[in-house]
């Protein structure tokens, strides 16, 4: 079976019957391009777009008329909780924004979430520098640092 000739920019996927589709990845549209969407797949396309831009959401007009559709597949697309774990927190406590708000508000978790990460990993660090260089315990390096008793236990198993 032979590839059409202008497949340069795109993947085919052939079939039994000799037919071909196109598969487009969608993050590499064109703005012009994912501007045509209509449905609320546009907010898909918008946010894989700039996350390949590594730019941040801008507003888009509307609201989708099905956010938790939208919000399951970008958590599949993702691979990624945080869409979904913002959807159900906002329904939850029963408030409704735009999509902005969602993706916002499980970007904005997300980059908590490392927050949070970065800093326990980074006490660990200075836990294991001081056990090091010090000749001290993890019970003493941890008291050097101030660390709080209900933060030890799990800076313990990253040490």
């Amino acid at each position: 079976m032979d590839l059409p000739s202008n497949c340069s920019r795109h993947a085919f996927a052939g079939t039994s019957k000799g037919e071909w589709h196109y598969l487009f990845e969608i993050a590499w549209l064109p703005d012009e391009t994912a501007a045509m969407f209509q449905s609320d797949f546009r907010f898909v396309a918008d946010y894989l777009i700039r996350k390949r831009k590594n730019r941040r959401l801008r507003p888009l007009e509307g609201e989708a008329d099905h956010v938790r559709e939208v919000m399951e597949l970008l958590s599949a697309v993702m691979q990624d909780t945080r869409f979904m774990d913002a959807y159900n927190k906002r329904i939850e406590e029963g408030r409704r924004w735009n999509m902005d708000a969602w993706i916002d508000e499980a970007e904005s978790r997300g980059r908590e979430e490392g927050r949070v990460e970065g800093r326990e990993e980074g006490r660990a660090e200075a836990i294991r520098n001081l056990m090091k260089t010090m000749h001290m315990t993890a019970e003493d390096a941890m008291n050097a640092l101030l660390v709080p008793a209900e933060a030890r236990k799990q800076l313990a198993t990253l040490i």
